[in-house]
């Protein structure tokens, strides 16, 4: 099987946890046999008059090509079709002697190049989709319209959770499916708990993560927190001294730490999964999480609470103790296990799939 697969983000050098997941779905599905090379347009490349290429050569069945030197297309229907145009000749050079079964595209900047190239080669096109701007209703009018005409022309539409899943199916008429993101690192359980109990968040800078909204909460029920990632600075003035802020730490440092906190908070607005509530859980951790469209799939009442009109933070902490940890992880373990979702991921590129391959 030979594919051509499409990201909208990709880890970059200056940014290597950007679609960090993308790149290991690449590297596991590669692993499985399957010939993949990557295409990656790097639209936030600062100096666009200087485009570049650079092949990393992963294993025996996976490339990636980084091409770098690209905008991204904000104005209209016109200057989007022109940067698809020039992100295929840039790269015609690399993929035109390769026989591709099909095109896999990562989101919607992604599907319209994947797309075209689908129309061009006259290959089927699958679209898996993550960005929260589809839940949002943050799409501008005429980049919908053109959407309507890509999902319905591609195979098969892919989404993380059963909520986002009946979201693109209600506003675009189509038939998505569900395949969640899944374990693929090391784990440790969840140390036995602080005195007081620590929480620890993993944020971004983007308005939509709510990180104002996560200080306020740990302020006023004086929360124990240590935040990883990057936020606003403003917010960072004056901080009480329960309330640390840890700046970026890569991947791999951040999954051996979660065993040393008892709890996690998700204050984002929205997730289209919530793939540090997934990380968290794989470590034995309850969570709390303030978004319910990626959470469904996750939160129950065995471990963790969603913050809502409802919810009180000292009911929260009442329940800790009966949150077992060794059964958060083992639950997890089993749900988001890396070759059972690899297997559906299979099964949707061999074209050879029933819905029931998605309900069990």
């Amino acid at each position: 099987m030979r594919v051509l697969f499409i990201p909208s983000w990709f880890p970059t050098s200056s940014n290597l946890s950007a679609g960090h997941f993308i790149k290991q779905l690449a590297i596991d599905l590669s692993e499985s046999n399957v010939q993949i090379e990557v295409l990656f347009f790097d639209y936030s490349y600062k100096h666009l008059s200087q485009k570049k290429s650079a092949t990393e050569i992963i294993n025996t069945n996976l490339k990636i090509h980084h091409m770098s030197g690209f905008h991204f297309p904000k104005m209209n229907a016109n200057t989007q079709d022109k940067w698809v145009k020039t992100c295929i000749n840039e790269s015609k050079s690399l993929i035109e002697n390769w026989d591709f079964d099909f095109i896999h595209s990562h989101d919607y900047v992604a599907s319209f190049v994947g797309a075209k190239l689908s129309t061009d080669k006259n290959i089927k096109h699958i679209i898996s989709l993550h960005h929260s701007n589809f839940i949002e209703n943050k799409i501008k009018l005429w980049r919908i319209d053109l959407l309507q005409k890509v999902f319905h022309d591609a195979f098969k539409l892919i989404t993380p959770s059963s909520k986002f899943t009946d979201k693109i199916n209600s506003d675009f008429a189509t038939n998505a499916i569900t395949i969640p993101h899944y374990i693929h690192w090391e784990l440790y359980l969840k140390e036995k708990s602080n005195n007081p109990l620590k929480a620890i968040s993993v944020t971004s800078y983007e308005s939509v993560k709510n990180n104002a909204g996560l200080i306020n909460f740990c302020i006023e029920n004086k929360v124990e927190i240590d935040i990883f990632g990057s936020t606003e600075k403003e917010l960072l003035k004056d901080l009480p001294d329960h309330i640390k802020f840890k700046g970026k730490i890569s991947f791999n440092e951040l999954q051996k730490i979660y065993s040393s906190y008892d709890f996690l908070i998700s204050f984002s607005h929205v997730e289209t999964f919530g793939l540090t509530v997934l990380e968290a859980f794989s470590h034995g951790l309850p969570v709390l999480v303030k978004n319910k469209i990626g959470g469904l799939d996750l939160v129950n009442e065995s471990n963790g609470m969603f913050i809502d009109n409802e919810f009180n933070y000292q009911n929260f902490i009442n329940a800790i103790s009966s949150f077992e940890s060794e059964k958060i992880q083992e639950n997890t373990k089993k749900t988001f296990n890396k070759k059972k979702i690899i297997d559906k991921s299979l099964i949707v590129w061999s074209f050879n799939f029933t819905k029931n391959d998605y309900t069990n």
